[in-house]
């Protein structure tokens, strides 16, 4: 037998495994896909064999599964333009752009590449409108597999078959990944630019460049945008890796060069027709200004954000500092909780300890920087509107990072105790570690007590209502006398537990203003319209108004209240509210707990002149 050459490489059998699982993750990814996919909008028409597929599918993962998913059949929806499909918004403007696109880079505000991936299914389905579902569920798929390659390549095969796992599992992923978005090739493009980044960090080269560049071009063609993290990437690229100035330079040149090959013919088209390269940015742009100031279209990118930042720089500090860490984190992680109550919560914490040890190694900070910059055009746009889809292509990070945290914390053991045995001590790491730990703690503190005070002073200042909610960032509002925040359904509130209870109103200077609280008697009466006990509310130690609060289980009381110019002054004003003496509410079961309210929030708006 002939013996194996010493430099022949051995596939070890935990990589052998991590494969085999890689193939049947992606196999259960797109097995639960196709069943949200046939549920939600129905099975092809033809051909027979997909729909045969479609209905085995159906049949067979039900039973793997939680009995938690739920796929409701979408609608008939009626169009001007056509007849009833189960498609509306931007999917159904798809399926229209894709059945009349004549030419790939054709100028147009929708980039060309999700249009053409629907073209290409409406021609594989003989042009059914199931083709967008089609089309952002391949993508869907497609992110699972660039999510366990990412993973594998950047850590280790255990990471990327796990994050490849959580991606594949998560209710929310799989809901969205067949309505026929866009946002699904996104959440593939992303982390294919992260491994692609990657890739030429660890070996700068003309091949993985052009590699790069290829990625780059692709998500330029998918979102505009792009921008955000191409540049900075290719910034990055020269400035921060390990081998050599020239080798870095070579790359990112490369890089550039086959990303403006791939994406530049579309921005040359949108310049020669509509005379700006950056038209789809443009008039997006304008719809988000027309969201926030009204009908007048913003001219430009750079005018809008400008004109955002010098008219509430508070304001657009605030938001981008929460678009770029606690928006796009906290409202992930609720589709884990059908497999297993608190799986959700649990690997967001290990994802927060995976993102802050990512900074300890040149892998890690680098992904932390195409997380960061992929979301700067969200970060500017969340609050006019808040859709989770705009974030969504931040989930494989939080996984990564998730996953990657116990192997991280093994390491970093190791590494201890390895140092320990040396007698080399830990005293400069710690000291490294403790200013970074301090920084974050100043981060996190102007972040939630001083920006939303600046904030809300500022919108108050300009004319804006400033609703004061109970909730995570409220501390610098919320004064003593209140429980902490608790979740209630869908809202958060907080409870009085003294007399009396304190709400910090920041203004620049005295005005009128109207007030709008939104509160509850707790424990409740014991049957609807039933009166409770009677809210005393002060300013500044004066008295502005008092209310009887009536319980109402269908919604949270609503009451106006005007606080007068007189009772104001500049700085904090202190809203003290407290229940009358002497009331007690009608509790409802028997209930003897002490008379008290709960608070959603208060809106406070600057009075209108008489």
């Amino acid at each position: 037998m002939r013996e194996m050459s010493p430099t022949r490489r051995v596939v070890s059998p935990g990589r052998l495994v991590a494969a085999l699982l890689s193939a049947l993750v992606v196999l259960y990814a797109a097995a639960l896909r196709v069943e949200a996919l046939t549920m939600t909008y129905g099975p092809v028409e033809r051909p027979a064999w997909l729909r045969s597929l479609q209905t085995d599918v159906r049949s067979n993962v039900r039973p793997l599964r939680p009995t938690g998913f739920v796929w409701e059949a979408e609608d008939l929806y009626p169009h001007r333009d056509g007849p009833p499909t189960r498609y509306i918004s931007d999917p159904y403007t798809y399926l229209g752009f894709a059945r009349q696109m004549q030419s790939f880079y054709a100028a147009h505000y929708r980039e060309p590449l999700f249009v053409a991936s629907t073209r290409v299914w409406l021609w594989l389905l003989d042009g059914q409108d199931l083709a967008v579902s089609f089309a952002s569920m391949t993508f869907s798929i497609a992110a699972v597999v660039i999510a366990i390659a990412l993973g594998w390549y950047a850590f280790s095969p255990w990471v990327g078959v796990g994050a490849g796992a959580l991606m594949a599992i998560e209710y929310e992923l799989i809901l969205w990944g067949v309505r026929g978005w866009r946002d699904e090739a996104f959440l593939a493009i992303v982390p294919l630019w992260a491994l692609a980044m990657v890739r030429a960090a660890r070996a700068p080269t003309m091949a993985s460049g052009a590699a790069l560049g290829a990625a780059g071009g692709l998500a330029l063609l998918v979102r505009i945008t792009s921008l955000s993290f191409v540049v900075p990437g290719l910034a990055y690229l020269i400035l921060a890796g390990t081998k050599t100035w020239r080798d870095r330079a070579r790359a990112a040149a490369a890089a550039g060069l086959v990303a403006a090959i791939i994406a530049g013919p579309y921005f040359f088209n949108c310049w020669r027709e509509f005379g700006d390269p950056l038209y789809a940015i443009t008039h997006h742009t304008a719809y988000y200004e027309r969201t926030e100031t009204g009908p007048a279209p913003a001219s430009s990118v750079s005018g809008f954000v400008t004109s955002a930042a010098l008219a509430r720089p508070f304001g657009t500090i605030d938001t981008v500092a929460m678009g770029l860490t606690a928006y796009p984190f906290a409202n992930k992680w609720k589709g884990f909780d059908a497999w297993l109550p608190g799986l959700g919560a649990a690997l967001s914490w290990a994802a927060l300890a995976g993102l802050l040890a990512f900074a300890g190694s040149p892998t890690g900070r680098l992904l932390l920087v195409v997380l960061a910059t992929s979301l700067v055009p969200f970060s500017l746009t969340w609050r006019l509107l808040p859709d989770w889809r705009f974030t969504e292509h931040t989930y494989p990070f939080f996984l990564l990072a998730a996953c990657a945290a116990a192997g991280q914390a093994v390491a970093a053991a190791r590494w201890i105790r390895r140092r320990s045995a040396e007698g080399r001590g830990l005293r400069p790491t710690v000291a490294v570690w403790a200013v970074v730990g301090v920084a974050l703690g100043a981060a996190w503190w102007a972040g939630t007590r001083v920006l939303p005070v600046l904030a809300a002073e500022e919108a108050l200042a300009l004319g804006d209502g400033v609703a004061i909610e109970a909730g995570r960032r409220d501390h610098s509002f919320f004064g003593s006398g209140w429980s902490a925040p608790a979740r209630q359904g869908a809202i958060t509130m907080r409870t009085s537990d003294g007399f009396p209870s304190t709400i910090w109103l920041p203004l620049r200077r005295p005005g009128d203003f109207d007030l709008r609280l939104r509160v509850d008697p707790f424990p409740p009466p014991a049957a609807s319209g039933a009166t409770g006990s009677t809210l005393l509310v002060f300013a500044n130690g004066r008295p502005i108004g008092r209310v009887a609060l009536v319980w109402d289980p269908e919604r949270v009381g609503w009451y106006e209240l005007r606080l007068p110019r007189e009772a104001t002054r500049a700085g904090f004003n202190r809203i003290e509210l407290a229940l009358e003496a002497g009331v007690s509410p009608v509790a409802s079961g028997g209930d003897d707990s002490p008379p008290a309210f709960r608070l959603w929030y208060l809106l406070v708006r600057p009075a209108p002149p008489n």
